[in-house]
């Protein structure tokens, strides 16, 4: 008996299967991995008040940027 992780074996539609390969290939990824985050990311949805904040947070930073470039263009 394996002391791994669970092993989920399941049938998937044709075009599911492709776009599963064509990412695996972009990425670099193995098809597990990219399993294991579609279906975290539908039983585990990130809460959207964190989600909200860290855009905040990136947006913010983003236009401090912009300001410093801005100011660097002025000079």
């Amino acid at each position: 008996m394996s002391k791994g992780n669970p092993l989920l074996s399941v049938r998937i539609p044709v075009d599911l299967d492709q776009l599963i390969t064509q990412l695996c290939t972009t990425t670099g990824q193995k098809r597990s991995d990219v399993a294991i985050a579609a279906l975290t990311q539908y039983l585990l949805p990130p809460n959207p008040d964190d989600e909200l904040s860290q855009l905040r947070q990136r947006l913010n930073h983003v236009e401090l940027l912009v300001q410093g470039l801005q100011a660097r263009r002025k000079e």
